[in-house]
C-alpha cells in the first residue's frame, strides 16, 4: 500500500503496517540517470519541471506516454498557469466532475513550485508567483479533502493564481 500522508490512514489500519518513507531522487541524480539514457538536457530539464522530480512521472513524459494520469494532470497543470484569469475560471466545471483529476493537478502543481522554489530565482517576482502557486494548491487540496465543494474551493484557487 502506498500514500502520500500516513496520518490520513485510520489508526486500526496504521498499526497493522510497517512505514517506509521513499523519498525522490535529488535533481542531479535525476539529471545524470536520463541524460545516459539518451534523452538530451533539454528533455530531462523540461521533464524535470514538468514532473515535480518524481522519477516515474519524468519517464512517462520522456518516453511519449500520454495515457498515465500523471502526464494528463501535468499538461492540465502547466495549461492553467499559462492562461489568464478567464481561461483558469473556464476549466473549473470539467475540473470539478473528475476529482481524482483534480487532485492530481493540484498534486503536480505542489511538485513544480516546490522544485521551481529549490532554484533559486533572480527575480524575487518569479519566486513570490511560485509560492502562491504552492501555497494555494495545498490549501485547495486541504479544502477538497475535507469535503469542501469542489467548484468553489477552484474558483477561489483560479482567482488567486
Amino acid at each position: 500500500m502506498t500514500v502520500s500522508d500516513k496520518q490520513s490512514l485510520l489508526p486500526t489500519i496504521l498499526s497493522r503496517v510497517q512505514a517506509i518513507d521513499v523519498l525522490t531522487p535529488d535533481e542531479a541524480s535525476l539529471r545524470t540517470h536520463f541524460e545516459e539514457q539518451g534523452h538530451t538536457r533539454a528533455a530531462v530539464g523540461r521533464s524535470l519541471l514538468m514532473s515535480g522530480g518524481l522519477p516515474g512521472l519524468m519517464t512517462a513524459i520522456l518516453s511519449g506516454e500520454s495515457e498515465h494520469p500523471l502526464v494528463t494532470a501535468a499538461d492540465t497543470a502547466r495549461s492553467i498557469l499559462r492562461l489568464d484569469t478567464f481561461g483558469r475560471l473556464a476549466q473549473i466545471d470539467s475540473l470539478s466532475k473528475q476529482r481524482q483529476q483534480c487532485l492530481d493537478v493540484l498534486f503536480i502543481l505542489q511538485q513544480m513550485a516546490e522544485l521551481s522554489l529549490k532554484n533559486p530565482a533572480k527575480n524575487s517576482s518569479v519566486y513570490k508567483q511560485w509560492h502562491t502557486v504552492l501555497r494555494q494548491a495545498y490549501e485547495t487540496e486541504q479544502t477538497l479533502r475535507a469535503g469542501a465543494q469542489p467548484k468553489l474551493a477552484l474558483t477561489n484557487l483560479m482567482l488567486s493564481l
